[in-house]
């Protein structure tokens, strides 16, 4: 018995403009569903985030370089973990 392969390259093709016409419609789609979905993003702060925010200040404007200071945070660090 003999079992013959089959030739597969008409089983398939597609012409060019029914590709080009099938995209063309899948870009129009998505354009009218993207506008049809404006909306605006928001951000919400938790209260601890906003409880941030001056301490954020604080650093960026050098008060935590100051010397005294400085010296006091190192204080309560040796304290907190017991590093006398």
């Amino acid at each position: 018995m003999t079992i013959d392969n089959i030739k597969s390259s008409g089983l398939y093709k597609a012409s060019e403009s029914s590709i080009k016409s099938k995209y063309k419609d899948s870009d129009k789609s998505r354009e009218t569903e993207a506008s049809s979905l404006s909306r605006e993003d928001s951000l919400v702060l938790s209260s601890e985030a906003k409880k941030l925010s001056p301490i954020k200040a604080k650093i960026e404007s050098g008060f935590y370089n100051q010397p005294d200071v400085l010296r006091e945070v190192a204080q309560k660090l040796v304290k907190e973990f017991n590093l006398e």
